[in-house]
């Protein structure tokens, strides 16, 4: 309980700020480079992920389970909340996959 409530809450909080900053510094360099443009991917995916993850730890939280409140939270939890972090997760890992073949073609071929 304590792990996933309150340090999975914590983490979640911090890494949605720090994503808001990379988005705004990202934007604010401009999308000129092909790095900007996969960090600020790589950012926002993660951005989504941590927000569902940050929902995820409200309600695993043992106050709202045994509220006693008339709805399913395990159907709630799956539809619109673990399947889009799958997705996110996904995505994430996609686009660091990608960020870093970028960064290795930069590196066979510096001139082009």
């Amino acid at each position: 309980t304590v792990n996933i409530v309150a340090l999975v809450g914590i983490i979640s909080m911090c890494g949605i700020a720090c994503n808001v900053v990379n988005i705004l510094v990202f934007c604010k360099q401009g999308f000129s480079e092909t790095t900007n443009i996969s960090y600020t991917a790589l950012a926002s995916s993660d951005l989504l992920s941590l927000m569902i993850s940050l929902c995820l730890s409200i309600f695993w939280n043992p106050l709202l389970l045994n509220s006693r409140l008339p709805i399913v939270f395990l159907d709630i939890q799956t539809v619109f909340l673990v399947l889009p972090y799958a997705c996110f997760s996904k995505i994430t890992g996609l686009v660091t996959a990608f960020a870093t073949f970028e960064r290795c073609l930069c590196v066979v071929w510096p001139l082009k």
